[in-house]
Protein backbone atom coordinates (compact mmCIF):
# COMPACT_ATOMS: atom_id res chain seq x y z
CA UNK A 1 0.00 0.00 0.00
CA UNK A 2 1.12 3.21 -0.54
CA UNK A 3 1.03 6.48 2.23
CA UNK A 4 -2.12 7.55 0.94
CA UNK A 5 -3.81 4.19 0.96
CA UNK A 6 -3.76 3.48 -2.99
CA UNK A 7 -1.96 0.75 -4.49
CA UNK A 8 0.94 1.22 -6.70
CA UNK A 9 -0.59 2.58 -10.48
CA UNK A 10 -0.54 -0.27 -13.45
CA UNK A 11 2.04 1.14 -15.34
CA UNK A 12 4.76 1.42 -12.71
CA UNK A 13 3.70 -1.99 -11.25
CA UNK A 14 4.47 -3.81 -14.92
CA UNK A 15 7.71 -1.52 -15.13
CA UNK A 16 8.71 -3.29 -11.62
CA UNK A 17 8.09 -6.50 -12.67
CA UNK A 18 9.32 -6.32 -16.17
CA UNK A 19 12.91 -4.95 -14.63
CA UNK A 20 12.75 -7.94 -12.00
CA UNK A 21 12.07 -10.43 -14.24
CA UNK A 22 14.49 -9.72 -16.64
CA UNK A 23 17.05 -9.53 -14.65
CA UNK A 24 16.10 -12.77 -12.86
CA UNK A 25 16.19 -14.22 -16.51
CA UNK A 26 19.46 -13.11 -17.47
CA UNK A 27 20.51 -16.43 -15.58
CA UNK A 28 22.52 -18.98 -18.16
CA UNK A 29 19.55 -21.52 -18.80
CA UNK A 30 22.13 -24.24 -19.03
CA UNK A 31 23.33 -23.54 -15.16
CA UNK A 32 22.97 -26.78 -13.22
CA UNK A 33 20.44 -26.88 -9.84
CA UNK A 34 21.99 -25.64 -7.22
CA UNK A 35 20.19 -26.18 -3.76
CA UNK A 36 20.55 -22.90 -1.80
CA UNK A 37 23.63 -20.66 -1.49
CA UNK A 38 25.84 -21.60 1.44
CA UNK A 39 26.02 -18.15 3.14
CA UNK A 40 24.54 -14.85 2.36
CA UNK A 41 24.90 -10.89 3.21
CA UNK A 42 22.68 -8.00 3.47
CA UNK A 43 24.38 -4.72 3.27
CA UNK A 44 21.92 -1.63 3.86
CA UNK A 45 22.78 1.74 3.61
CA UNK A 46 24.59 3.03 6.94
CA UNK A 47 22.05 5.15 8.28
CA UNK A 48 19.69 3.22 11.31
CA UNK A 49 16.34 4.19 9.20
CA UNK A 50 17.22 2.37 6.07
CA UNK A 51 18.43 -0.81 8.31
CA UNK A 52 14.91 -0.90 9.69
CA UNK A 53 13.67 -0.98 6.17
CA UNK A 54 15.48 -3.95 5.33
CA UNK A 55 13.66 -6.07 7.93
CA UNK A 56 11.32 -7.70 5.43
CA UNK A 57 13.67 -8.41 2.82
CA UNK A 58 15.92 -10.56 5.80
CA UNK A 59 12.64 -12.19 6.71
CA UNK A 60 11.98 -13.24 3.21
CA UNK A 61 15.54 -13.93 2.64
CA UNK A 62 14.99 -16.79 5.58
CA UNK A 63 11.95 -18.14 4.25
CA UNK A 64 13.55 -18.65 0.57
CA UNK A 65 16.62 -20.11 2.12
CA UNK A 66 15.91 -21.60 5.35
CA UNK A 67 19.13 -23.95 5.61
CA UNK A 68 21.31 -21.02 4.64
CA UNK A 69 23.68 -18.78 6.70
CA UNK A 70 22.62 -15.05 6.80
CA UNK A 71 24.03 -11.83 7.97
CA UNK A 72 23.57 -8.49 7.75
CA UNK A 73 26.04 -5.55 7.85
CA UNK A 74 25.06 -2.33 9.70
CA UNK A 75 26.37 0.57 11.52
CA UNK A 76 27.09 -0.08 15.43
CA UNK A 77 24.62 2.24 15.86
CA UNK A 78 22.06 -0.01 14.13
CA UNK A 79 23.30 -3.33 15.21
CA UNK A 80 21.18 -3.60 18.78
CA UNK A 81 18.08 -2.80 16.63
CA UNK A 82 18.79 -5.90 14.34
CA UNK A 83 20.52 -8.57 17.13
CA UNK A 84 17.17 -10.66 18.23
CA UNK A 85 15.92 -10.58 14.85
CA UNK A 86 14.90 -14.27 14.24
CA UNK A 87 16.15 -13.87 10.64
CA UNK A 88 19.78 -13.68 11.22
CA UNK A 89 22.42 -16.11 12.13
CA UNK A 90 24.69 -12.76 12.48
CA UNK A 91 25.05 -9.16 12.73
CA UNK A 92 27.84 -7.68 11.70
CA UNK A 93 29.56 -4.66 12.29
CA UNK A 94 30.18 -1.67 9.22
CA UNK A 95 33.44 0.90 11.24
CA UNK A 96 33.69 2.22 8.19
CA UNK A 97 37.37 0.84 7.73
CA UNK A 98 38.23 -0.07 4.45
CA UNK A 99 40.73 -2.97 5.55
CA UNK A 100 38.36 -3.78 9.09
CA UNK A 101 35.22 -3.85 6.90
CA UNK A 102 36.48 -6.32 4.40
CA UNK A 103 38.47 -8.53 7.64
CA UNK A 104 34.49 -8.63 8.90
CA UNK A 105 33.33 -9.77 5.36
CA UNK A 106 36.05 -12.30 4.87
CA UNK A 107 35.96 -13.82 8.02
CA UNK A 108 31.60 -14.55 7.92
CA UNK A 109 33.04 -16.01 3.87
CA UNK A 110 29.47 -14.80 2.07
CA UNK A 111 28.74 -17.05 -0.87
CA UNK A 112 26.41 -13.87 -1.71
CA UNK A 113 26.13 -10.26 -1.62
CA UNK A 114 23.32 -7.69 -1.91
CA UNK A 115 24.56 -4.40 -1.57
CA UNK A 116 21.60 -2.12 -0.93
CA UNK A 117 23.92 0.90 -0.92
CA UNK A 118 24.86 2.67 -3.91
CA UNK A 119 28.34 2.14 -3.61
CA UNK A 120 30.72 0.75 -5.87
CA UNK A 121 33.48 0.02 -3.13
CA UNK A 122 31.03 -1.68 -1.29
CA UNK A 123 30.79 -4.27 -4.29
CA UNK A 124 34.32 -4.21 -4.94
CA UNK A 125 34.65 -5.19 -1.37
CA UNK A 126 32.22 -8.42 -1.22
CA UNK A 127 34.17 -9.96 -4.23
CA UNK A 128 37.47 -8.76 -2.61
CA UNK A 129 35.74 -10.66 0.70
CA UNK A 130 35.05 -13.95 -1.62
CA UNK A 131 31.51 -13.63 -2.88
CA UNK A 132 30.66 -15.23 -5.49
CA UNK A 133 27.52 -13.34 -6.48
CA UNK A 134 27.02 -10.39 -5.94
CA UNK A 135 23.56 -8.43 -6.67
CA UNK A 136 22.52 -4.49 -6.22
CA UNK A 137 21.19 -1.53 -7.50
CA UNK A 138 23.29 -0.44 -10.68
CA UNK A 139 23.16 3.01 -9.47
CA UNK A 140 26.31 3.80 -7.73
CA UNK A 141 28.49 7.01 -5.92
CA UNK A 142 32.10 6.71 -8.06
CA UNK A 143 35.01 9.50 -6.79
CA UNK A 144 34.73 12.95 -8.65
CA UNK A 145 34.41 13.89 -11.57
CA UNK A 146 32.34 10.62 -11.95
CA UNK A 147 29.77 11.08 -9.28
CA UNK A 148 26.97 8.92 -9.48
CA UNK A 149 26.64 6.17 -12.88
CA UNK A 150 24.60 2.93 -13.53
CA UNK A 151 27.10 0.83 -14.87
CA UNK A 152 26.43 -2.04 -11.98
CA UNK A 153 29.99 -2.59 -11.16
CA UNK A 154 30.93 -5.62 -9.73
CA UNK A 155 27.68 -6.92 -9.65
CA UNK A 156 26.69 -10.25 -10.73
CA UNK A 157 23.33 -9.16 -11.18
CA UNK A 158 21.60 -5.59 -10.79
CA UNK A 159 18.67 -3.80 -10.58
CA UNK A 160 17.32 -0.32 -12.01
CA UNK A 161 17.61 2.20 -8.48
CA UNK A 162 13.99 3.61 -7.97
CA UNK A 163 13.37 6.95 -9.94
CA UNK A 164 13.58 9.92 -7.73
CA UNK A 165 9.86 10.69 -8.11
CA UNK A 166 8.77 6.55 -7.74
CA UNK A 167 5.71 6.24 -5.92
CA UNK A 168 7.25 2.65 -5.11
CA UNK A 169 8.18 1.86 -1.42
CA UNK A 170 11.35 1.12 -0.58
CA UNK A 171 11.01 -2.31 0.72
CA UNK A 172 8.94 -3.57 -2.22
CA UNK A 173 11.97 -2.47 -3.85
CA UNK A 174 14.83 -4.28 -1.79
CA UNK A 175 11.76 -7.49 -1.69
CA UNK A 176 12.61 -7.40 -5.94
CA UNK A 177 16.16 -9.02 -5.49
CA UNK A 178 14.08 -11.99 -3.88
CA UNK A 179 13.04 -13.18 -7.10
CA UNK A 180 16.43 -12.95 -8.71
CA UNK A 181 18.48 -14.93 -6.32
CA UNK A 182 15.26 -17.80 -6.66
CA UNK A 183 16.11 -17.68 -10.45
CA UNK A 184 20.03 -17.56 -9.52
CA UNK A 185 19.72 -20.97 -7.85
CA UNK A 186 16.91 -22.17 -9.63
CA UNK A 187 14.33 -22.85 -7.13
CA UNK A 188 10.72 -22.05 -6.84
CA UNK A 189 9.70 -18.40 -4.92
CA UNK A 190 8.37 -18.59 -1.98
CA UNK A 191 5.12 -16.58 -2.12
CA UNK A 192 3.43 -14.80 -0.87
CA UNK A 193 6.22 -12.43 0.60
CA UNK A 194 5.87 -10.12 3.92
CA UNK A 195 6.05 -6.56 3.89
CA UNK A 196 5.70 -6.01 7.47
CA UNK A 197 8.71 -3.94 9.62
CA UNK A 198 9.34 -5.71 13.12
CA UNK A 199 11.75 -5.10 15.86
CA UNK A 200 12.82 -7.07 18.82
CA UNK A 201 12.69 -5.46 22.03
CA UNK A 202 13.80 -7.63 25.03
CA UNK A 203 12.70 -8.04 27.80
CA UNK A 204 16.33 -6.38 29.99
CA UNK A 205 15.65 -2.93 28.12
CA UNK A 206 11.46 -2.91 28.88
CA UNK A 207 11.80 -3.77 32.67
CA UNK A 208 13.28 -0.77 34.24
CA UNK A 209 11.36 1.43 31.65
CA UNK A 210 8.57 1.74 34.70
CA UNK A 211 10.97 3.42 37.13
CA UNK A 212 12.90 5.50 34.57
CA UNK A 213 9.07 6.55 33.63
CA UNK A 214 8.35 8.10 37.28
CA UNK A 215 11.64 9.74 37.50
CA UNK A 216 11.09 11.49 33.99
CA UNK A 217 7.90 12.80 35.45
CA UNK A 218 8.39 13.49 38.69
CA UNK A 219 5.77 11.17 40.20
CA UNK A 220 6.61 8.11 42.12
CA UNK A 221 2.79 6.83 41.60
CA UNK A 222 3.00 7.46 37.91
CA UNK A 223 2.42 3.80 36.10
CA UNK A 224 3.83 3.17 32.67
CA UNK A 225 2.95 2.49 30.04
CA UNK A 226 -1.10 3.06 31.23
CA UNK A 227 -0.27 6.52 31.43
CA UNK A 228 -1.03 8.45 28.07
CA UNK A 229 2.17 9.75 26.17
CA UNK A 230 3.19 11.29 23.14
CA UNK A 231 6.56 11.45 21.53
CA UNK A 232 8.09 14.28 19.81
CA UNK A 233 11.09 13.83 17.24
CA UNK A 234 11.72 16.74 15.53
CA UNK A 235 15.25 16.44 14.70
CA UNK A 236 16.93 13.85 12.03
CA UNK A 237 20.89 13.10 11.31
CA UNK A 238 20.55 14.73 8.20
CA UNK A 239 20.65 18.93 8.39
CA UNK A 240 18.96 19.08 4.79
CA UNK A 241 15.24 17.64 6.47
CA UNK A 242 15.57 20.04 9.38
CA UNK A 243 12.99 22.36 9.71
CA UNK A 244 12.23 25.78 11.69
CA UNK A 245 11.18 24.88 15.64
CA UNK A 246 8.48 27.54 15.06
CA UNK A 247 6.65 24.71 13.12
CA UNK A 248 6.24 22.43 16.13
CA UNK A 249 4.46 24.93 18.16
CA UNK A 250 1.32 24.16 17.54
CA UNK A 251 1.22 20.73 17.49
CA UNK A 252 2.83 20.47 20.66
CA UNK A 253 0.17 22.83 22.34
CA UNK A 254 -2.65 20.60 20.72
CA UNK A 255 -0.60 18.03 22.78
CA UNK A 256 -0.51 19.26 26.08
CA UNK A 257 -4.17 20.40 25.78
CA UNK A 258 -4.92 16.48 25.49
CA UNK A 259 -2.90 16.48 29.37
CA UNK A 260 -0.13 13.84 27.47
CA UNK A 261 3.40 13.86 28.79
CA UNK A 262 5.74 14.54 25.64
CA UNK A 263 8.64 12.90 25.54
CA UNK A 264 11.32 15.08 22.94
CA UNK A 265 14.04 12.12 22.14
CA UNK A 266 17.26 13.16 20.33
CA UNK A 267 20.79 12.95 20.90
CA UNK A 268 22.62 15.86 23.49
CA UNK A 269 23.37 17.78 20.29
CA UNK A 270 19.34 18.87 20.13
CA UNK A 271 18.43 19.40 23.79
CA UNK A 272 18.54 23.41 22.94
CA UNK A 273 16.23 23.18 20.25
CA UNK A 274 13.94 21.39 22.13
CA UNK A 275 14.32 24.00 25.08
CA UNK A 276 13.50 26.48 22.31
CA UNK A 277 10.16 24.19 20.85
CA UNK A 278 9.11 24.58 24.75
CA UNK A 279 9.85 28.02 25.30
CA UNK A 280 7.78 29.36 22.15
CA UNK A 281 5.11 26.54 23.09
CA UNK A 282 5.40 28.05 26.73
CA UNK A 283 4.49 24.32 27.32
CA UNK A 284 6.82 21.64 29.38
CA UNK A 285 8.67 19.07 27.03
CA UNK A 286 10.39 16.07 28.66
CA UNK A 287 13.56 16.70 27.42
CA UNK A 288 15.02 13.03 26.81
CA UNK A 289 17.28 13.86 24.24
CA UNK A 290 20.74 11.88 24.79
CA UNK A 291 18.87 10.55 27.68
CA UNK A 292 17.86 6.97 25.63
CA UNK A 293 19.30 4.28 23.50
CA UNK A 294 17.68 3.09 20.15
CA UNK A 295 15.70 0.07 22.15
CA UNK A 296 15.05 2.52 24.84
CA UNK A 297 13.23 4.51 22.30
CA UNK A 298 11.75 1.44 20.52
CA UNK A 299 9.98 0.02 23.82
CA UNK A 300 8.59 4.29 24.70
CA UNK A 301 7.52 4.26 20.81
CA UNK A 302 5.08 0.78 21.38
CA UNK A 303 3.34 2.03 24.06
CA UNK A 304 2.88 5.81 22.87
CA UNK A 305 -0.32 7.14 21.96
CA UNK A 306 1.29 9.24 19.05
CA UNK A 307 4.92 9.57 17.30
CA UNK A 308 5.08 13.33 16.30
CA UNK A 309 8.18 13.50 14.13
CA UNK A 310 11.16 14.43 11.38
CA UNK A 311 11.39 12.18 8.31
CA UNK A 312 14.19 10.31 10.71
CA UNK A 313 14.94 6.16 11.79
CA UNK A 314 11.95 6.69 14.65
CA UNK A 315 9.55 6.97 12.20
CA UNK A 316 10.13 3.40 10.94
CA UNK A 317 10.82 2.31 14.37
CA UNK A 318 7.82 3.42 15.05
CA UNK A 319 5.59 1.51 12.08
CA UNK A 320 7.72 -1.73 13.17
CA UNK A 321 6.66 -1.21 16.89
CA UNK A 322 2.47 -0.53 15.82
CA UNK A 323 2.42 2.87 17.18
CA UNK A 324 -1.49 3.98 16.56
CA UNK A 325 -0.77 7.41 15.30
CA UNK A 326 2.63 8.46 13.38
CA UNK A 327 3.17 12.04 11.58
CA UNK A 328 6.16 11.83 9.45
CA UNK A 329 7.31 15.46 8.29
CA UNK A 330 9.27 15.40 4.94
CA UNK A 331 11.17 18.00 3.40
CA UNK A 332 12.83 17.29 0.68
CA UNK A 333 12.26 13.23 0.26
CA UNK A 334 10.38 11.18 -1.55
CA UNK A 335 7.55 10.34 0.70
CA UNK A 336 5.80 7.91 -1.31
CA UNK A 337 9.29 5.63 -1.16
CA UNK A 338 10.47 6.62 2.68
CA UNK A 339 6.81 6.97 4.29
CA UNK A 340 6.47 4.52 7.36
CA UNK A 341 5.20 1.71 5.94
CA UNK A 342 2.53 0.60 8.80
CA UNK A 343 -0.54 -2.11 8.88
CA UNK A 344 -2.01 -1.21 12.24
CA UNK A 345 -0.96 2.33 12.77
CA UNK A 346 -2.96 5.76 11.06
CA UNK A 347 -0.18 7.42 9.05
CA UNK A 348 -0.77 10.60 8.32
CA UNK A 349 2.56 12.35 6.25
CA UNK A 350 3.35 16.27 5.96
CA UNK A 351 5.05 17.64 2.74
CA UNK A 352 4.86 20.64 0.44
CA UNK A 353 2.83 19.65 -1.95
CA UNK A 354 2.88 21.35 -5.78
CA UNK A 355 6.37 21.59 -5.82
CA UNK A 356 8.18 20.83 -9.56
CA UNK A 357 11.20 20.00 -7.96
CA UNK A 358 10.36 18.25 -5.34
CA UNK A 359 11.28 15.01 -4.52
CA UNK A 360 14.89 16.34 -5.06
CA UNK A 361 18.60 15.37 -4.07
CA UNK A 362 18.27 18.12 -0.91
CA UNK A 363 22.41 18.75 -1.22
CA UNK A 364 21.86 20.64 -3.68
CA UNK A 365 18.91 23.11 -3.56
CA UNK A 366 19.08 27.12 -3.45
CA UNK A 367 16.10 27.65 -1.69
CA UNK A 368 14.52 24.96 0.62
CA UNK A 369 10.95 25.37 -0.37
CA UNK A 370 10.28 22.02 0.70
CA UNK A 371 10.97 22.73 4.32
CA UNK A 372 10.55 26.43 4.80
CA UNK A 373 7.17 26.36 3.71
CA UNK A 374 6.12 23.63 5.63
CA UNK A 375 3.24 25.82 8.15
CA UNK A 376 2.53 24.48 11.96
CA UNK A 377 -1.00 24.67 10.68
CA UNK A 378 -0.38 21.75 8.82
CA UNK A 379 1.73 19.71 11.08
CA UNK A 380 -1.22 20.37 13.81
CA UNK A 381 -3.92 19.67 11.29
CA UNK A 382 -2.25 16.54 10.10
CA UNK A 383 -2.04 15.53 14.32
CA UNK A 384 -5.71 15.73 14.33
CA UNK A 385 -6.22 13.79 11.90
CA UNK A 386 -4.14 10.79 13.19
CA UNK A 387 -5.22 10.93 16.40
CA UNK A 388 -8.93 10.90 14.95
CA UNK A 389 -8.85 7.87 13.41
CA UNK A 390 -6.47 5.82 15.37
CA UNK A 391 -9.10 6.24 18.40
CA UNK A 392 -11.92 4.92 15.74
Amino acid sequence: MTPDGSRPNGAEQADRTDATQKCASQAPPSQAPQSAPRSLVVIPPRFVGDAIVTVPLLRNLREQFPSSRLAVLVSRASAPLLQANPALDEVLIDERKTLKTLSVLRDFSPQVAIVLRRSVSTAALCRLAGASTVVGYNRQRWFPPLNERCWGAFLSRSLPYPALDTRRHQVDSHLDFIPVLASLFQQPLHAPMDRHLALWVPEAVEAPMAERWRQWLGDTTAQWPNTPYAILHAVAASREKAIDASCWVQAVQQLHQRQWPILATGTQADRAFYESIAAQAKVPLINLAGETSLLEMAALLRHARVLLGLDSAPIHMAAAVGTPAIVPVFGPVNHWQWAPLAFNSQVVPVYRDGLSCRPCWAKVCEHNRCRTEITPEQIATALEQALRHAAQ
